[in-house]
């Protein structure tokens, strides 16, 4: 469903990288293909603005790939981000001759932005398409989502180009517990199955696999990937930190 190519990943296969060049800015595109009419996708940007350092990425430049136009909210694509000041999703649409509009106050969007550590909804309308996200990877190590309540259900997104293993996560306030009612969760989908894999942070274990009840050790959360994670029972925070 995705292409993605970096210089990073060029100077990997090529045996050329080296801790020498990180003042050097990484930049690369990740291609989402293959998108359904009618289809609803959980992703996430790996790319920041060229030159940036920063998180935050305007919505208005996210205008490349073959999105679907309309008048309104019901014809133009979707896009939907989760705005924790008023606790409640954004839509936007993509509007002929304007680009991404706020679907509430039909207002083109101009200082609206999205978070690499945030997930956002992409949804096509009546036509199959793509939507494409370039610029500069990432550079810090580890991003901290903090200020996290309990009870709260967070859509957070891996924020570079490549996988982040589940077992990793182990950093931050998590709560343990012996079950996915007392335990934080954390929910990825699987493409191949079409549906949501749960997770539960297993006291004495780290992430457990809810359905089998197996300790994960393969399973990663995909590079241009958001993914839900509940907080259960207490207050806290979740680090990610990169795997190159």
């Amino acid at each position: 469903m995705k292409k993605l190519a970096t210089a990073f990943a060029a100077c990997m296969l090529a045996g050329l990288v080296s801790a020498q060049v990180e003042s050097q800015n990484i930049v690369g595109y990740q291609t989402f293909e293959g998108l359904v009419s009618g289809g609803v996708y959980l992703i996430g940007d790996q790319f920041a603005l060229v030159g940036g350092g920063s998180t935050v990425v305007p919505i208005a430049s996210l205008t490349n790939g073959t999105l679907k136009a309309g008048s309104n909210v019901s014809s133009g694509d979707n896009l939907q981000t989760w705005d924790p000041s008023i606790k409640a999703y954004v839509t936007y649409f993509y509007r002929t001759g304007y680009g991404w509009v706020n679907s509430t106050n039909n207002t083109v969007v101009t200082t609206d932005t999205v978070d690499l550590r945030n997930g956002v909804f992409l949804r096509k309308k009546l036509t199959a398409g793509s939507l494409t996200f370039s610029g500069e990877v990432y550079g810090r190590t580890s991003v901290t989502n903090d200020n996290l309540v309990s009870g709260g259900v967070y859509l957070f997104a891996n924020p570079w180009p490549v996988d982040v293993p589940v077992a990793s996560l182990t950093n931050g306030t998590l709560k343990a517990g012996s079950n996915v009612s007392s335990g934080d969760n954390l929910q990825t989908w699987d493409s191949s199955a079409k549906a949501y894999v749960t997770y539960f942070y297993r006291t004495g274990y780290g992430w457990v696999n809810s359905t089998n009840n197996t300790v994960v050790t393969s399973d990663v959360i995909p590079a241009g990937q958001a993914f839900f994670f509940r907080k259960k029972l207490s207050a806290g925070s979740l680090i990610l930190n990169r795997s190159f």
